[in-house]
């Protein structure tokens, strides 16, 4: 029996108990207890008397009746744990762990070792849950289950790195293969990264990892890991001062936790929930929350859970300025850490110690606690609580003496201690990912440098503070913003998801207590993929025209449409023998529309007529329908419209009929509904992509008009200059009144505008040059076979002089014997622009600079390269990196620069040779173009020799 199962398998097993009878009953109910535990612990604790009874209502092998009571009691024991009765749960899966041992079933010895680990855990007996894990393992690899291998050595090295962060990553952060695990272990796996990943402070793959382990876990029912990953996702964008996100996943953890009232699962959630709420200051609500979980927890005191809710307690207690009980909870919080073995929990201790000794007159007490924690977050190369420690011990003036033997002595430079500690952390701060540092650090270290009366590094820190909460706020709006429209279109997908699928397996399963055969339910769970696997409303409509036909005696089939004003139904699909009919419309207020009323009242109709009836809505030259089926098409609270079959056979449907059709009409509810929304989304694409391409070649133009503008106008002077000139000298001519010096001033004023005139003209056909090779001609580039390094001497021949006089240098680092079948001057054309580029932009206020050209195959991407161009200049921001490959933007605007070269450089990388070209840039160090390109450009004929 597998650990755990999709949530489908569980579905099939319900579906085929309501037709099992006797003794072939008894492996469904074992498996849906076991199945349900986590899923709905209550339903699993019936199913386990129903499974009794039948073991004690007929005779099993014996060996058979013992190894599934003891199964049974597996679930009883891990409902016992999940309601926080340990001692109980300990008991019932010790002497489950015997019976299975006595019978040699080694995967549920396995199961249960695994649950007392789990239980020794909880109780905070870490010693013994690691060897019951390990005992659990012994069992799963003398019957090489590889699902239970991979979840107990996943739950082996979770422990392992909370408890030893460097020997743990060392020992498992490699060992695991995620991608091909099976479905049941992956959430396990994922937890274990995801610890490993936040344990190591880096705290947006943490999130991530926990991410993947919620989905992963309810999707086979691990309903309490489900519950701890949405807490930890939360826990982990806390700790990255993203509060909103954070409250959002723990609100989600306890909405998840609250209905099955675990303690364990309740008091997590609650506790991190109450600790996102004190970050935002509520402290008041934080309070009773936090309380409420210690209350939940007070069962399980030697549990992990147990041990964060007295650390969360214990930083509202110093928040509210309660320092006596602040020291009290986290005293309590050190005897947790050391039973458990758990060095984090031990520096939060000593870290909450420190400062509400400092609080209550024992500054001397205080620093030593600060050191105690921040030599423990040294050993175990935490940044967090690095960052944590040296912030209290900044606080403290007993410092001053510490500051000679530090570690980073010889690293930081600072006027006074506080201001050294300060400085420090903020050096471990930046080291850490997706981490910003606080805005309160920067404060302390503006009033530390006011006190040294170095007012102007006061103001520099105090800006700094407000532009960390500035952008920390507009980081939160911008994030918060992006993060709702994904969360909204999510949840709304994987809620309409879910609902269609228990809408399909209901359906299957009302299917499926018609008297048939098993191949017919196989055949309409076929006809369902099929049906909802079209995103065509025509092909929705055909697929179900076959299949009524195949499967129900149709002389009609008729699909209505409700219309968007909701005021008229119209026959969007209507065939009657065979022959495709007009469009009609019903209004919704027909008295005598069948449809209608189906409709009106939302629910099927089974009709049937005899021969002579006279039908008001029979529409003439139809055939007389003698019995109809209509069932409304409803997606949720949403009716689409009607669905209706009708045969001139009187009584031709049956309840057997009524529910193939109502099956049908929930795949095509479904079908529908899919491809209305798919189509709203290819229009909202169409209309995205529209107003994309209007806004590019609204700025194409812009940048072509600004660009030309210049040049044309100097032109324009010039001429209208030299015309003027040109009519006094004519005028002058006639008048015979033309002096020497008129004619001597004429020539120097004509050769001034015709050079002004040559120079513009010439600039603007340049320009316009550029601007054509922004569209690749594809047909007129020529293509050859030759040595990359070839082509990269000429570039330096031909830039050499220009180069030289820059007083900078380039360095070439390509192998000979590197050939490529593509296009020598497109290639040499990008590689200039690179490097001028760099002339232009990189080395402003810099002399003696050094630009390069490298290339290197790419290892396990056959018959591809890579060229870097790099240069060691005043790099590119942020802000203009991600806009530098677009047409006509520059930072040198009338400086040498228009804008038009790394534009044309992206279309030959990507259009002809057939590559890809990026960029990578931190201001201050550089930056380096990389092409991705392929030896054989795309679309070229033969192999290279």
């Amino acid at each position: 029996m597998d650990m755990y199962v999709l949530d489908q398998e569980v579905t099939a097993l319900d579906a085929a108990l309501q037709i099992a009878i006797g003794a072939a009953r008894l492996p469904l109910l074992l498996a849906l207890a076991w199945h349900n535990r986590q899923r709905d612990t209550h339903l699993a604790l019936r199913l386990v008397d129903q499974t009794r009874r039948l073991l004690g209502d007929l005779n099993f092998d014996p060996r058979l009746r013992i190894i599934s009571n003891a199964r049974l009691s597996l679930v009883e024991a891990e409902a016992k744990r999940l309601f926080a009765d340990l001692d109980g749960a300990w008991e019932i899966a010790e002497r489950a762990c015997q019976h299975f041992t006595d019978c040699v079933e080694h995967r549920g010895a396995a199961d249960a070792h695994y649950l007392l680990a789990i239980i020794a855990g909880d109780l905070g007996n870490l010693r013994r849950c690691n060897e019951e894990l390990e005992k659990a393992l012994v069992h799963a690899r003398l019957v090489t289950d590889n699902a239970r291998i991979w979840a107990l050595e996943a739950e082996i090295a979770s422990w392992a790195v909370l408890a030893d962060l460097q020997s743990g990553a060392e020992r498992w952060a490699h060992y695991f293969d995620h991608h091909n695990a099976h479905v049941e272990v992956q959430a396990a796996i994922f937890n274990f990264h995801g610890l490993l990943a936040f344990q190591s402070s880096k705290l947006g793959q943490a999130a991530s990892w926990f991410m993947q382990t919620y989905e992963a876990a309810l999707a086979v029912g691990h309903i309490h890991l489900a519950v701890l990953s949405a807490v930890n996702v939360g826990y982990a964008f806390a700790r990255l001062n993203d509060h909103p996100a954070a409250l959002e996943w723990k609100q989600r953890g306890l909405a998840l936790a609250r209905p099955t009232a675990w303690p364990a699962s309740v008091g997590a959630a609650l506790t991190q929930t109450g600790e996102t709420l004190r970050q935002l200051k509520r402290l008041p609500a934080a309070q009773e929350i936090l309380q409420e979980a210690i209350k939940t927890l007070s069962t399980l005191q030697g549990s992990r859970n147990y041990a964060i809710a007295l650390n969360c307690l214990g930083c509202l207690w110093l928040d509210q300025e309660k320092y006596h009980v602040a020291y009290t909870t986290f005293l309590r919080l050190e005897q947790r850490a050391i039973a458990l073995d758990q060095v984090v929990f031990l520096m939060d201790a000593q870290c909450g110690q420190a400062q509400a000794l400092l609080h209550l007159g024992r500054p001397q007490s205080a620093l030593e606690s600060a050191l105690r924690a921040l030599e423990l977050a040294r050993a175990q190369n935490d940044a967090y609580h690095q960052v944590n420690a040296l912030q209290v011990i900044a606080t403290i003036p007993e410092c001053e003496q510490l500051c000679a033997n530090d570690l980073y002595a010889d690293r930081i430079n600072a006027p006074s201690p506080g201001l050294y500690f300060l400085r420090q952390a903020e050096y471990v701060a930046n080291n850490i990912v997706g981490y910003r540092l606080p805005g309160d650090v920067l404060d302390a270290m503006a009033q530390e440098y006011a006190k040294l009366n170095d007012f102007a590094q006061a103001y520099a820190c105090a800006r700094a503070a407000n532009t960390a909460r500035e952008q920390n706020h507009s980081d939160d709006v911008a994030n918060r913003a992006i993060a709702m429209q994904v969360h909204f279109e999510t949840e709304r997908a994987r809620s309409e998801g879910e609902h269609h699928r228990q809408l399909a397996a209901s359906e299957a399963k009302r299917a499926e207590v018609l008297q048939q055969t098993s191949e017919t339910l196989e055949r309409l769970g076929a006809i369902g993929q099929e049906i909802t696997a079209h995103l065509d409303v025509e092909a929705v409509y055909a697929a179900l025209d076959r299949h009524v036909h195949r499967l129900l005696d149709a002389s009609c089939f008729a699909v209505y449409r409700l219309d968007e004003d909701g005021q008229a139904l119209t026959a969007a699909f209507d065939i009657e023998a065979g022959v495709r009919l007009p469009v009609s419309h019903i209004a919704v207020d027909d008295p005598d529309s069948y449809a209608v009323r189906c409709l009106q009242e939302r629910s099927e109709a089974m009709l049937n007529f005899s021969p002579e009836h006279d039908d008001p809505g029979q529409i003439p030259g139809t055939l007389v329908t003698l019995s109809a089926l209509f069932a409304p098409l409803i997606i949720g609270e949403r009716v689409l419209g009607v669905m209706t079959i009708q045969s001139v056979v009187q009584f031709a449907y049956g309840e057997r009929e009524r529910l193939i059709f109502r099956t049908l009409c929930a795949y095509g509810a479904i079908a529908l509904d899919n491809a209305d929304a798919y189509q709203k989304l290819q229009d909202a694409q169409a209309k995205l992509i529209s107003q994309g391409k209007l806004a590019a070649l609204g700025s194409l133009v812009a940048g072509v008009a600004h660009e030309l503008n210049t040049p044309i106008g100097n032109c324009l002077i010039a001429a209208s200059g030299l015309h003027e000139d040109t009519q006094i000298f004519l005028r002058r001519i006639k008048e015979q009144n033309l002096r020497r010096s008129d004619l001597q001033r004429y020539c120097e004023h004509s050769e001034k505008a015709s050079g002004i005139l040559l120079r513009g003209l010439t600039s603007a056909a340049d320009l316009v040059r550029n601007f054509k090779q922004v569209a690749v001609d594809r047909d007129n580039a020529r293509r050859s076979t030759f040595d990359l390094l070839d082509c990269v001497t000429k570039l330096q021949n031909d830039l050499g002089k220009l180069i030289q006089q820059s007083g900078h240098q380039l360095v070439i680092d390509v192998s000979p014997g590197i050939l490529l079948d593509s296009y020598f001057d497109a290639l040499e054309e990008v590689l200039a622009n690179c490097l001028n580029n760099a002339l232009l932009h990189a080395f402003v206020g810099r002399s003696h600079c050094q630009m390069s050209i490298s290339a290197r195959p790419l290892n396990g991407t056959p018959r591809r390269v890579q060229i870097e161009v790099a240069d060691n200049g005043v790099g590119i921001s942020d802000e203009h990196l991600k806009r530098i490959f677009d047409p006509f933007f520059t930072t040198r605007l009338g400086q040498g620069g228009n804008g038009l070269g790394l534009s044309i450089s992206y279309n030959l990388v990507t259009a002809l040779l057939g590559g890809q070209i990026s960029a990578r840039s931190k201001v201050g160090q550089g930056t380096v173009f990389v092409l991705d390109l392929p030896l054989c450009a795309v679309g070229g004929e033969g192999e290279l020799p």
